[in-house]
């Protein structure tokens, strides 16, 4: 009986470093941080620098 309470014991533990959120939220070790629209667009401009491109004035999208 001892050894079945000491593990939900240490079950629990475990399964509360698991969890980012609150309760019923997923249960993820790694936080996913979505990157922002200029964090995109800083890495599209730098990628088209690195090949050359030049921009023509006059033209909007």
């Amino acid at each position: 009986m001892k050894e079945t309470i000491m593990n939900q014991e240490k079950l629990a533990t475990l399964q509360a470093q698991v969890r980012t959120g609150g309760k019923g939220t997923a249960c993820r070790k790694k936080k996913v941080v979505h990157r922002t629209a200029t964090a995109d667009d800083k890495k599209l401009q730098f990628s088209l620098k690195k090949l050359g491109v030049n921009t023509i004035s006059g033209i909007e999208e």
